[in-house]
């Protein structure tokens, strides 16, 4: 369970996501463990985007990045890549506006079709 972090203004931020509205739940572990017993559990902020349970305990420093996004080794295209990437993307929406047919076309179409029955 990751540490809440907190900004210099004050504002609680999602040690995973960084989105800032939370509710106060028990995690479920603690219930399944603990029974009623869970009730004297100190609740943890649940994130409202990811739901990630943060701990209140020791607030880090918000730094501006999740922590997720610390840790993220996520590849990142070259120049090349993407433009070859868009080049083929665009190929495939010229090949859908060939075949692509405007309503006038399409109402033919069928009442052409339902003629033949």
């Amino acid at each position: 369970m990751l540490n809440i972090q907190i900004d210099d203004a004050g504002t609680l931020h999602c040690a995973k996501c960084g989105a800032t509205s939370f509710t106060q739940k028990r995690t479920f572990a603690s219930k399944a463990v603990l029974g009623v017993g869970a009730l004297l559990t100190s609740k943890k902020l649940k994130c409202q985007a990811c739901g990630t349970y943060n701990q209140t305990g020791n607030a880090k420093p918000f730094t501006g990045q999740s922590a997720a996004a610390e840790d993220d080794d996520a590849y990142v295209p070259t120049a090349e890549e993407a433009d070859d990437a868009m080049a083929e993307a665009d190929a495939r929406l010229a090949k859908i506006a060939e075949t692509w047919e405007t309503p006038e076309e399409y109402i033919k179409r069928v009442r052409g079709q339902r003629r033949k029955r």
